[in-house]
């Protein structure tokens, strides 16, 4: 199964981008985000198991056929935790003299065959295991397996994204490091939702600050830990209102 790009390109910048894939870049980088916290990566496939044990001692108690359900499928769903829901977002970014390309994929998707063959069965026993449920839990049931059986209709494939921002390389721009979110995110000034760009940076922070400052005009740099002190910098001419 390939992997597909979804473009989220508004129609006005798609001259732009085409002469973008065509044009040499001035500078790129890539870097690796977890999409959940780590604790995350373990604790799905932990409620998942303490709701199959409910179901099983509610039907009447572990039996020999629960057991083995429990125990064939926790390392499977530690593997879909750890390998697919909670597999890191790989981010590549590109300046071009046009704009800024950025997408992402998750990681997972170069074990594809098997991971979302493995998704798949999930979603198709989650049926019958929702229906049991149900008849004994109720509508309580949907909040756990009903969510497999509503995928077994759909089973999610996997995507990237592409985006691409442009720049205009006379204005001046404000550079604001995201402490929390470890982000750069160069936004012109006057400011304009239009012109601005964010991107994740990782250990690369200091290289990529040094390269985005000889690239634009950059009027000054600021370090904030939410959006909101972001939008309402004292380094705006004018306070922007944050987004709506």
């Amino acid at each position: 199964m390939p992997l597909e790009f979804k473009v989220f390109i508004d129609d006005e910048d798609l001259p732009l981008y085409e002469k973008s894939k065509q044009s040499d870049a001035l500078y790129e980088w890539e870097e690796m985000v977890p999409p959940i916290p780590p604790y995350s990566r373990w604790l799905v496939p932990a409620i998942a198991e303490c709701f199959a044990f409910i179901v099983f001692l509610s039907i009447g108690g572990i039996d020999l056929i629960g057991i083995s359900f429990i125990l064939l499928t926790t390392p499977l769903l530690l593997f879909l935790g750890y390998g697919v829901i909670g597999a890191d977002l790989h981010y590549q970014y590109r300046i071009t003299p046009y704009g800024i390309e950025s997408s992402y994929y998750q990681k997972a998707v170069k074990a594809v065959k098997a991971v979302y063959s493995i998704n798949t069965f999930f979603c198709v026993i989650g049926i019958p295991v929702c229906i049991i449920a149900f008849l004994v839990m109720g509508p309580l049931a949907f909040v756990g397996a009903g969510g497999f059986a509503l995928m077994a209709f759909k089973p999610p494939r996997p995507h990237g994204k592409i985006f691409f921002d442009t720049v205009d390389y006379d204005a001046e721009y404000v550079l604001f490091f995201h402490t929390k979110l470890n982000t750069l995110s160069l936004t012109a000034i006057p400011h304009d939702y239009h012109i601005e760009f964010e991107g994740y940076v990782g250990t690369q922070k200091e290289a990529i600050k040094t390269q985005l400052m000889s690239l634009f005009h950059v009027h000054g740099y600021y370090e904030v830990t939410n959006f909101e002190e972001l939008y309402s910098h004292s380094a705006f001419p004018e306070a922007a209102h944050p987004r709506r």
